[in-house]
Order: structure tokens, then C-alpha cells, then sequence
């Protein structure tokens, strides 16, 4: 299942170039269905996090941020910020978390508003992704995946711009 997750944010440069993203801080929210059970990993770290001391929880922000930076996909799925900059877009870095080329992705539509396709990955991962931008400050999308051992995924997040500056 790890795999098809890390194609949550992963497509080759070209999209980045073309497709309506404003650079600056994002907020995302994202829905999970495995096998059919569907869970909210923000509601889920919020719930975690409201047990834990504020030294600890302070810790773990920081640590999150710390990989948010590095485009993890964990992080992406429980965090509700994400900073997009002007070098990210160019370069592809924003949606590529898989640095080891691990998932192979088809682009079947690409536009400034659209953008489908599907991967396959080395560890037997496979699925599609259909990413709507809805406006330069707005974009969602769907993953639909199966890992290697055939259990299934629907990852639904919704994408809204915050402001030009992250920090």
C-alpha cells in the first residue's frame, strides 16, 4: 500500500509547468477509503495529537513541517498545510516524493485544468489519478489504487490557495 501513496504527489515536470497551481501555502484535505472503510487522516493526527504533552506535541509539528518541507507523503496526507514555491512548479519537485523512480506514471490527459493518468509500480502497486483544477486557487483530485497485495485505496483530497507566503 506505501507505494500507491507515494503517488499522491508524484508526476513527471511537465504537469507542473502547465497546470493551474499558484505558488504559495496550500491547505488540503483528504479522505481515505481502504477496502471500503474510510477514514479522515487529519481527524485522525488531531485526535492522536490532543492526548499528547505540548512539548511532545510541539516536537512532532515540528518534525511534520520538517517533512512537509521535503514533500513526504505522509506528511501530505496528515498535514493541512503544504508551501508550493515558484521552484517546486518548475522543477516538478512539488508532486514527485519518489526519489528512487520506484512508480512509473502514464499521463493520458494534461491540461491547465485536467490532468489523468496511471501508474505502476516495481512492487506490484497499480492505479490511476484524476486531478481537477478547479481554479488557479483551487484544485481535487482521486486516487484510485491497489497496493501489491491487492487491497484497494480511494484517496479524495480538495486543495485550497491560503496566501503567496508560507512562512
Amino acid at each position: 500500500m506505501k507505494s500507491f501513496l507515494i503517488v499522491l504527489l508524484f508526476t513527471p515536470s511537465a504537469f507542473a509547468t502547465s497546470f493551474n497551481v499558484t505558488p504559495g501555502l496550500w491547505e488540503i484535505h483528504s479522505t481515505v477509503e481502504v477496502d471500503g472503510k474510510k477514514y479522515d487522516p487529519q481527524a485522525e493526527m488531531k485526535k492522536a495529537m490532543a492526548n499528547i504533552p505540548e512539548a511532545q506535541k510541539k516536537q512532532m509539528m515540528e518534525m511534520m513541517k520538517s517533512m512537509n518541507k521535503e514533500n513526504d507523503v505522509i506528511s501530505s496526507l496528515t498535514m493541512n498545510n503544504l508551501c508550493i514555491t515558484n521552484e517546486m512548479l518548475k522543477d516538478g519537485s512539488l508532486l514527485k516524493t519518489d526519489k528512487k523512480d520506484k512508480c512509473d506514471f502514464k499521463i493520458k490527459t494534461h491540461t491547465s485544468t485536467k490532468l489523468v493518468g496511471d501508474f505502476k509500480c516495481k512492487d506490484g502497486a497499480k492505479g490511476s489519478v484524476d486531478w481537477t483544477g478547479v481554479n488557479s486557487k483551487s484544485y481535487k483530485g482521486v486516487i484510485d489504487a491497489t497496493d501489491a497485495r491487492g487491497k484497494r485505496a480511494k484517496i479524495n483530497y480538495q486543495s485550497k490557495f491560503i496566501n503567496s507566503k508560507c512562512g
